[in-house]
Order: structure tokens, then sequence, then C-alpha cells
């Protein structure tokens, strides 16, 4: 039988087809996302450089890429692009060089494994050295070059750890579970490099590093809050000061302008937008004298545009930053971690001090330009007395021949104008009104310039007070930041004794542990963190992971937080110590008679650390305007204790808001109550507020001070007032609305007391409502004021 032969053009046509599956397969594999972001990330690093001219960027993200599963051939690409467009040079041939040389490393010493960080840094750190030293013996050896390879050397090595942490997430941001603290560091100090490549460029005079670095703060501040915006701020204000010639008060700028920010995120975009601009004319009004801003308004309006038009959904990747952090997951400390901490914790202590410093600065400020009456008033006569005498034929009669009697006669005049506002003839001493020829010339001089030196006082001392205000939110702003950087260096102590206890318990439970983190928090109570395998929804783990962990510690044990992943299969818990005592409270409230709104505010909350806060502010009047008030008191009152702020700072803080905060007259009561839930023991804070009773029985204290409310005075000094309460204790906190209509006898605190003495009822929703029926019967039931009754009982939990 004669063989066949296939024609040559099936062949080709098949390797034509091979060909193009092959090359379409090559081209998916390169072209994706991740190496797109890949490429962007690699391609900015290339550009970013330090002010003398060093880029260990580059290099530093290339070697951190070993052993994460990214290519770092397209990292190559993309970095080495960017230093071409940078014109880099001789620092283009040494990253060059220097990865060639980290490959052949990773030949011979293996270094694919992806915890081998130390590893990837020290060959890393070899890497650079060579072609580093190489270099400096073709300069000439000189001792400023040696010095700067070994600074270049030092920062590739600890660049490797920040970019380890940071790359997996960055290039998977959105489906990325666990977030360390070590990562969300990394990822601002990262974010900050990334800004930073984009230098020198500039659209229509806008650099859009500084717009990115505006807006990416912006997006941080409202999604994570003030802390995340003041973090964000220090790290992209650090790298704009090092790779740019910046002055370094940018990094505080940032930091405060992040902060308020947060602060005001409540209100939305328009809010942390707002936050941003106020806190970038504060300090620049006060550091520069308002003759040029710090971050100038178009660059602001820039990132501000860009934040306003990106809409909400592709944000909320952000919303879960703080709270994916792996203190909520149990796992240990990383060993880049205690590098960064201290790294973190002496750059927060410096931030401090450098608050601290300028708020003393303003306060000396605010002291030495204090408005002094008879230095001012000497300024008002020489005023008066250019005016009117100059070019008068008395003049030398009246201020050479008789200098004392002419002086002293204006000092009368001016005592009149003083006195009385304005002057007439009949006021005039009899000296000038006998003798001067210009008599009235000088009465209306007089009166005219005393006019302008009051408003001028007036402002001078405005201004003085707003130096005083600025003085005392910048020490605020120093202890918070202090007492952050004593929290983060605070070692939490890790049980890992107690922690095989529970695994092997658990285990004999028939639940099975992938995690257990046993530790005791800086309040020196436990906490456990526990990841296991689900149990299908029944929720019966909780209960059984309670009793037992209870059973170990020998202290009772409450779930704080759960979460269960699907994708998995896997179920998170944490558990905290059960404080001793719990809070249920009552409240009744009513607008004044004739009135929609009322201008008493109230709050209630749980601080999470075993705090329980009550509030009620009191705005100014009633109705629209003193709910705006009080509203801001209570909003502000939340943010900034939920941010860390003391209980003395936030009083302060919100004080000197109500004072700058328009032309009119703005106060509010500030009534604070802060209970410790495992001590019982209360703190209680008043400004301007009415009396609050604790109720034990039929027995009743009162607690009161007496005090102005807040801003009315720059000023507010904050005494605490501390009492105990235990299970079964009511506490009775008010408005002076209810309080002043108990006014049936002459000492009306003996008439409230016994009656709430005579209450019988347990039920705290039923007390309040009715102390607020007694104080509108009190009233021929037509409340002469708004009324709010907040009542708060303290009970021992069971078991």
């Amino acid at each position: 039988m004669k063989g066949q032969t296939l024609p040559d053009t099936n062949f080709k046509n098949i390797a034509e087809s091979y060909g193009k599956i092959k090359a379409s397969s090559i081209l998916k594999a390169i072209l994706t996302r991740k190496n797109f972001l890949l490429v962007l990330i690699s391609f900015l690093m290339g550009r970013a450089s330090l002010l003398d001219g060093l880029m260990p960027f580059g290099f530093a993200l290339f070697a951190a890429a070993t052993g994460l599963g990214l290519n770092r051939l397209v990292i190559a690409m993309g970095l080495v692009l960017g230093m071409l467009t940078v014109q880099a040079g001789e620092q283009l041939y040494i990253s060059m060089f220097a990865m060639i040389l980290f490959i052949a490393f990773g030949f011979v010493f293996n270094l694919n494994d992806s915890k081998a960080k130390l590893k990837h840094a020290i060959a890393a750190f070899f890497s650079v050295a060579v072609p580093g030293i190489a270099t400096v013996y073709l300069e000439g050896f000189l001792m400023y070059d040696l010095m700067r390879l070994v600074l270049y050397d030092s920062l590739v090595f600890c660049l490797v750890f920040i970019f380890k942490y940071s790359l997996r997430a960055l290039t998977d941001i959105s489906g990325y579970g666990l977030f360390t603290s070590e990562e969300l560091i990394s990822m601002a100090i990262t974010v900050a490099l990334l800004l930073s490549g984009v230098n020198n460029i500039s659209i229509a005079g806008i650099s859009v590093r500084n717009a990115l670095s505006i807006f990416i703060i912006l997006v941080l501040s409202n999604k994570c809050g003030a802390g995340a915006g003041a973090s964000i701020g220090v790290a992209i204000g650090l790298i704009i000061s090092i790779s740019s010639p910046a002055a370094p008060v940018i990094i505080g700028v940032y930091a405060f302008c992040g902060l308020l920010s947060g602060i005001f995120r409540n209100m939305g975009k328009i809010g942390s937008i707002l936050g941003f601009v106020f806190g970038n004319a504060i300090l620049t009004f006060h550091i520069n004298g308002s003759t040029e801003v710090l971050i100038h308004i178009k660059e602001i309006l820039a990132g501000a545009f860009l934040f306003l038009i990106i809409p909400q959904k592709y944000l909320e990747v952000f919303s879960g930053l703080y709270r994916k952090t792996a203190a909520d997951f149990g796992e240990d400390k990383r060993d880049g971690g205690k590098r960064i901490k201290e790294m973190t914790v002496h750059k927060l202590r410096n931030f401090s001090r450098a608050f601290k410093c300028l708020a003393k600065t303003y306060e000396e400020v605010a002291e030495t330009k204090t408005v002094s009456s008879k230095q001012n008033i000497s300024i008002l006569l020489d005023n008066i007395a250019a005016k009117v005498c100059k070019g008068c034929n008395s003049c030398k009669y009246c201020w050479d021949s008789n200098f004392y009697s002419t002086y002293q006669s204006f000092f009368q005049m001016v005592e009149k104008l003083e006195a009385s506002g304005w002057v007439g003839i009949e006021d005039m001493p009899e000296t000038l009104s006998k003798n001067c020829e210009r008599l009235n010339t000088l009465l209306n001089e007089a009166n005219s310039c005393y006019e302008v030196f009051k408003v001028d006082a007036v402002w001078k001392n405005k201004v003085n007070e707003i130096r005083e205000i600025i003085s005392q939110q910048l020490n605020g702003l120093s202890g918070l930041i202090k007492g952050l950087a004593t929290e983060v260096n605070s070692d939490e102590v890790f049980r890992g004794d107690l922690e095989c206890l529970i695994s092997e318990n658990l285990s004999e439970a028939g639940i099975i542990v992938d995690e257990v983190v046993v530790l005791i928090n800086k309040t020196n109570r436990y906490e456990v963190r526990i990841t296991h395998k689900g149990c299908k929804g029944r929720r019966d783990c909780i209960n059984i992971i309670e009793k037992n962990v209870t059973k170990i510690l020998g202290s009772k044990m409450k779930k704080e937080q759960s979460k269960c992943y699907r994708k998995d299969g896997k179920c998170f818990l944490k558990l905290v110590e059960e404080e001793l005592l719990n809070i249920t409270v009552g409240v009744a409230a009513i607008p004044k008679d004739g009135k929609l709104q009322s201008g008493d505010c109230y709050t209630f909350l749980n601080t999470g650390e075993g705090k329980f806060i009550a509030a009620l502010s009191d705005g100014m009047g009633t109705g629209y305007g003193a709910e705006t008030e009080s509203n801001i008191v209570i909003n502000l009152l939340e943010e900034l204790v939920d941010s860390g702020f003391d209980v003395d700072t936030t009083v302060n803080m919100i004080n000197s808001i109500l004072l700058v905060k328009s032309d009119k007259d703005n106060f509010a009561t500030i009534d604070l109550t802060v209970v410790d839930l495992h001590s019982g023991e209360t703190e209680f804070v008043k400004v301007g507020a009415a009396p609050t009773f604790v109720k034990k029985n039929e027995n009743v204290r009162i607690i009161r001070r007496v005090s102005l409310p807040a801003g009315i005075l720059s000023n507010v000094e904050t005494e605490l007032m501390r009492h105990t309460v235990k299970s079964g204790d009511f506490i009775i906190m008010m408005t002076d609305g209810v309080y002043d209509s108990f006014d049936e006898a002459e000492n009306n605190s003996t008439t409230i007391m016994d009656y709430l003495s005579m209450i019988s009822t347990r039920n705290p929703q039923e007390m309040a409502d009715n102390i607020l029926n007694k104080a509108i019967h009190n009233n021929q039931d037509r409340p002469r004021d708004d009324m709010l009754v907040l009542v708060a009982k303290v009970w021992s939990r069971l078991g």
C-alpha cells in the first residue's frame, strides 16, 4: 500500500495557529491587573529619590517581591523605565547590577522562601554594597561617598521589610483579609514613597504629588477616622520633607489636617474637606502669620475635587482597614514590626515635643501681646495730639511750656471717654476748654480716635484670645500624641502557657482550633482571640468556648466580637473579661412649650475599655439655635473621646470651638459622667451644668459645681468630682429646665432630693418619665424651658 503525504500547507497552518495561541497565552499571562499595578508601583518607585540623589527604593521593591509570587521581571522593567525618565545615570547602573547580583544570590542561597525576610534583606544589602563599593573606589574613595553608601545600603535593608509587608496588600487590597499594624504603617510609607515618584510633575501649576497626597489623606481620614488621617499625614509629610526642599513643619501640617479631617468625617465628604481646610488655615495663620499658605489652596481644591467625584462604592474598600488589624486576630508580632514600632514611637515622641514647644511659643506670644491699657492710652493720646495740635499756633505753649498740665488735661479727657464713650464741651477739663484754640476739632478727633481705639483693642484681645486657644489645643494634641507613643511602646503580655491549655481543652470539647492568643492588655485584664473551624451557623461553639475559657482563666469571660468566614469555613471569636457592673439607661425629654425642637441633647456609650460615658448638653436659649449648639457639643465629645483625648483636653477643645465658631455668643453646658464598670469609680465633670444625683434606695447624694458654660471664657477649669457607685444605685442627670422647675421651696435642691428619695420604681425609664412628669406639673403643664432627664441604673451581672 502506498503511503499518503499531507500537504505542506496543513503543517504551516498548524504551526501558525500554535504560534498565535502561544503568543496570546503569554500576553494574557503578562497583561493582568496585578502586573499592571506592579508596573505602575515599580515605575513610580524608580522615579523616587532622596534630596542628595540616592534612589534605593526601586531595587528594595525588587528584592522585597522575592517569595511573594509576584513577577519580578515586570517590576524590573517598571523601575528601569522610571529611572530612565528622571535620567538616573549612576543610580540606574547600580540598581541594574544589584538586581543581577541578587538573582545570582537567589540561585546560591535559595531565596524563594517567603518567610525568610531577614535573608532577603541581607542579600539585598550585599547586592547593592558590591556595585556601591566599586563606584566609591572609582570616584576616589572619599569619606562622604562612603557615608552615602552606608546610608544607601541601610535604607535598602530596612525598605525590604517595609515593602514585604505592603506589597501583598497593595496588589490585592480588596481581597486581603487581615492587616497587621506593621502592614498598615508599611502601606502608609509605601504610598507616600509612590507619591514622591511624581515629584516634579505639575498640571496648570498644581503639583500632582501634593494633590494626590491630599486626596489620599481625605480618603483615609473619611473612611478610617482621625487616627488613620493623622498617621497617613505623618507618613506623607515625612517623605515629602526628605525627598524635596519642603520644611520639616510640613509633617505636622499634614498630620494636623488629617486629624481634623477625620474628626469631621461624620459630616460626610464635605466635612472631611472642611476639616482639612480648617487645619491648614489655623496652622498657616499661626505659623506664617497668614503671609503664605503652607499648603496651596489650589492643590487642596484639586485633591478635594478628586475626592468628591469618585463614587463612595470605590472608596468603601478602605473603610475596614483599622478594623482588620492583626491585633484583632491574635497574630504574633512579626520580626520587622519591632523595628517599625521603635521608629514610630521615636517619631511620635518627637512630634509630641514639637507640638508642646509650639504651644509654649503661642502661650508666650499671647502673654506678651496682652493689651496694656496704660500703653494703649498713651498711644491714643499721641494720636489725638498729632491730629489736632500739629500746626496749631499754641502747640509750643501747650506742649513745651505747660506739658504736664496739658498732658493731665488730655488724660482726664480720655478717662471721660472711657467712662461714657463720648465727650462733649461740658466734659472737657477747664484747662482745655479755656485755652484750646481748636476745641471743636479736639472734640471730634477725640471721639473719632476713641471709637477706632475701642475696635482695635477688641480685635487685639480677640487675636490674643485665639492664640491662647491654639496654645491649649496644641498642648492637648501634644498630650494625645505622647499618650499614643506610650501606648504603642507598651508591650502586651502574651500567655503562651494558657494558650496551650485552652487549645487542648477546646480540642477535647470537639472544637478544631487553628490559633489561640491570650494576652493581658493595658488595663491588666485578659483578652482571648480564637480562630477555629466553624459550626455551620449553629453558634453552639460560642457558649462552649466561653465556658471552657472562663474555667481555665478563673475570670468570667464574655464575647466581645465574633466573625465567620464562609469561604474557608472558619470563625473568629474575641473574648474579654466581663465587667462586674452593667448600666441600663432611661431617657425622657420635652421641648419648651410651643417649640418643636429641644436645645437639650444627650449621648451614652460604652467605650469598649470597661468605661461607660453619659453626657448632656444644654444649648443657649431654646429651639433650633440651642439644638445646634448642644448637638455640636455632643458630636464633638463623642468623636474626641473616641479618638483618645482625655476629659480635660476634650472640654477645652469644645470650649475653644464654641468661642471661635461665629461672631455671636455661642455657649452650651457640658455634663459628663464616666463610670468604670469594673470598680464602680465614677467621675463627674460639670461645665455650667445642673447638679447630678446619685440615688441609693431612699438616700440621695447631690453632685454639683458652680461654673460658667463652655464658650464664654477662653479658659475652662475642669474639676473632676469622684464617687463610687454600686449595684442598685441610680445616676440621675438632668438639664436646668428640670432642676429649676422644682421651685416649691426656697432651696430647690432639698425639694428635688426629697422627691427623688420617694421614688420607688426600679425601672430607669419609669424613673425618668416620673421625674419629667413632675417637672412639667411644676410648670403648670406648660414647660417654661427645654427639659431632659437621663437615669442610669447600675446593676451587677449574674454568675
